[in-house]
């Protein structure tokens, strides 16, 4: 994932108190090099968050650095103009997780492919922070809560699917 992208991403978490920017947990940064287009970096900067581009340029140690406020007249400025390029496209996170600053959802990046899929209970408002904020360790315990309601004779409604499958074989 290019930090140009995740500028643009956020938690879906609905109730999510702050869902921008998400946190990077880097476990696998990559420098691709790309051809340079300061028309297009002059163009997206309008659109950028910059104050968060900066933040994440920092926890990847993103070289070189970026100023800590965007100048006025960086249009003007080849060489910061190339390191924003640098950074918006030229980095690339490979492997880690994207954490959510406002509810500590980890959203796992592979192939440098943020899984942005909530759980059920997360997509339904239903999740608690303590929930999301463990990955999901609270629903862990919520399934083995209707384990037991299972065996005192109550199905679940999976576990009536299978059966269902089954007498169908």
């Amino acid at each position: 994932m290019r930090l140009l992208a995740h500028n643009f991403v956020q938690c879906i978490v609905p109730k999510c108190p702050l869902r921008f920017p998400l946190n990077v947990e880097a476990a696998d940064v990559q420098v691709v090099e790309r051809d340079f287009d300061a028309e297009f970096i002059k163009r997206i900067m309008g659109r950028i968050d910059y104050p968060a581009l900066q933040k994440t340029s920092v926890q990847l140690h993103v070289e070189p650095a970026l100023p800590a406020t965007l100048p006025e007249n960086f249009a003007e400025d080849e060489a910061l103009l190339q390191a924003l390029h640098h950074a918006l496209n030229e980095v690339v996170l490979v492997k880690g997780a994207l954490v959510c600053p406002g509810c500590h959802r980890r959203y796992p990046v592979e192939n440098t492919i943020p899984n942005m899929i909530l759980r059920e209970n997360e997509a339904s408002g239903e999740a608690t922070a303590t929930a999301t904020a463990t990955g999901g360790k609270e629903e862990e315990e919520d399934e083995g809560e209707e384990g037991e309601e299972d065996e005192e004779g109550e199905e679940g409604e999976e576990e009536g699917k299978i059966k269902a499958e089954e007498a169908d074989q």
